[in-house]
């Protein structure tokens, strides 16, 4: 329990003991302090009257509604939204300066570095947990997660629970949205990662420029010990002063770097690594030389908060593929049929690319769609991309939301102009085509939504999962 005068440092407000924090009023218990913020579709002042019949004992507010001025229950608190990171790391007692705690940001790569680094810990002995895309965990039975990033008081909340149970290391991405909004404020990072940047999340940034500005928040603002940057990636080496004396460049295509990175194979993954910890080889079971950085950003992270080096490589050949990434479709059929997230202009590219690694003999076919109410300006690209590297395109919905899917497919047609793509804008359809029409020995990939097991139609999410409609497709191919 929290009383209210000591979390607020104000011997005027009721002195209420608080069991619990939370910003969404419909997981207000007996006893929770209720924080009701504005957000960007509804306003938590609007539900403050809910909290309290759920059991609400407080409700902190920038401004409290007129009906609510009488009640001392209401505490109105000035700049609470720049405040709430300080207040929620004071209420569940600093968790994150218990553990270590790892922050990795970037366009692409960031769940499958979380979930490797997070997979070597475990190997080695300690008790790990992972929030991001794949949602929040311990074990392989995640927690849903809307946000690739969840908010202030759910993080710091999930890392006092973790605490408790004698967790010691963390893993998490921090997304763009993530870091303007200050959804990570309060934290203590010891280590963070910048994997790479493209184009991404443009209809909530005003320019790349300011997209990237917003990641390297996670530097500037969270000062961690532990910097890790891609230094193939030009706008990423041009901020050398944000990386500083703690900056540890890894490089996978021979640029002046920290980390050397050779890929010797890439499916199966095999590196040869020039670290400051020595030469070593790895030979790991993921695929994709878009895994070579990777692998090493999570050898680099865990080597530079010093655990052994041996222990780390052995780890690191141990880890299994991550989950919609990449991920072949367990079938026995004659043709191969990957899943991967890729949801970017630049992770199409180099999904597809990656595709070659594994010897195609026949075509390759991609499915794939865009996000509704996102970027509109990458839809172009990605039909670019799918049309200069792919031999068959078959163009279809991905969570179109509030949009028009054919809409949506239209924007990105506008990049196939010099190929004649299949459309079929129900995905289920569209998977069903590629897989009943490619010939022995083609491969299809399906991008877009990698471990989804939903898709977002308007304000619904109904149940959709790429890699079943993907394997009940095969087994119809085999019986016919």
């Amino acid at each position: 329990m929290v009383g209210l005068q000591h979390l607020l440092s104000d011997p005027a407000v009721p002195d209420i003991a608080l069991s619990n924090m939370t910003l969404d009023s419909r997981q207000v218990s007996a006893g929770d302090l209720f924080v009701a913020l504005p957000g960007l579709h509804h306003d938590g002042r609007d539900f403050i009257e809910a909290a309290f019949t759920q059991g609400a004992a407080a409700v902190l507010t920038e401004t409290v509604p007129e009906a609510l001025l009488e009640d001392d229950r209401v505490i109105p608190i000035p700049r609470l939204k720049v405040r709430l990171g300080e207040l929620a790391n004071r209420f569940y007692r600093a968790p994150s300066k218990k553990l270590k705690l790892i922050a990795v940001t970037g366009t692409n790569g960031k769940t499958s570095i979380v979930e490797l680094a997070s997979q070597m810990l475990r190997s080695m002995g300690y008790r790990a947990g992972s929030i991001g895309t794949l949602g929040m965990k311990l074990v392989e039975r995640p927690s849903e997660a809307r946000n690739t990033t969840p908010d202030c008081v759910s993080i710091h909340r999930q890392l006092a629970t973790w605490c408790d149970a004698s967790v010691e290391w963390v893993a998490m991405e921090a997304s763009s949205h993530a870091l303007d909004q200050g959804r990570l404020d309060g934290l203590s990072i010891d280590a963070a990662v910048f994997s790479n940047l493209s184009r991404d999340h443009l209809d909530y940034h005003s320019s790349m420029e300011a997209y990237c500005e917003a990641k390297l928040r996670l530097f500037r603002d969270f000062a961690p010990a532990v910097r890790i940057f891609n230094a193939d990636d030009a706008l990423l080496t041009s901020h050398r002063n944000v990386w500083g004396k703690a900056g540890l460049g890894i490089s996978c295509e021979g640029a002046l770097a920290d980390i050397q990175v050779l890929v010797k194979g890439a499916a199966p993954l095999a590196l040869q690594l020039k670290t400051p910890w020595g030469a070593t080889h790895i030979q790991s079971a993921l695929a994709g030389r878009f895994n070579a950085f990777n692998l090493s950003a999570a050898v680099t992270l865990l080597a530079a908060m010093g655990l052994p080096f041996d222990a780390v490589i052995s780890a690191a050949e141990q880890v299994d593929p991550v989950r919609g990434r990449l991920q072949k479709v367990e079938f026995e059929s004659d043709i191969a049929v990957f899943i991967d997230y890729a949801h970017t202009p630049d992770a199409l590219d180099r999904a597809l690319c990656a595709l070659s690694d594994f010897g195609v003999k026949g075509h390759i076919w991609v499915v794939f769609g865009c996000g509704g109410d996102r970027d509109r300006g990458k839809r172009a690209e990605m039909g670019a991309t799918a049309a200069a590297i792919a031999d068959r395109l078959v163009v279809t919905s991905d969570n179109p939301r509030s949009e028009s899917p054919v809409a949506i497919i239209d924007d990105i047609l506008e990049g196939c102009r010099h190929v004649v793509p299949m459309v079929e804008v129900d995905r289920a359809a569209a998977i069903a085509l590629a897989v009943s029409q490619a010939d022995t020995g083609d491969v299809v990939l399906i991008a877009g939504k990698g471990h989804e097991t939903y898709q977002e139609v308007g304000s619904v999410r109904q149940p959709f999962c790429d890699s079943d409609h993907a394997r009940k497709n095969l087994a119809i191919r085999r019986a016919a």
